[in-house]
C-alpha cells in the first residue's frame, strides 16, 4: 500500500481515524465479511505506523 502523506498532521489524522474505525468494528460480533474488513483495517494501521 502506498500513501502520499504530505505532513505529520495528515498522518496523525489518518492514524486517529483508523483507530476509531477499528474500535467501531470491534464493537460488533464478526462475520466472515466483517472479519475481512477488520483485518484490512489492521493492515492499514500497520502501514500508518511504519516509518515512511
Amino acid at each position: 500500500m502506498k500513501l502520499n502523506i504530505e505532513s505529520g498532521e495528515e498522518l496523525a489524522v489518518l492514524r486517529c481515524a483508523i483507530d476509531h474505525y477499528i474500535e467501531y468494528l470491534e464493537s460488533f460480533s464478526r462475520s466472515e465479511t466483517t472479519e475481512e474488513i477488520y483485518q484490512h483495517a489492521l493492515n492499514v494501521r500497520r502501514v500508518l505506523q511504519s516509518p515512511q
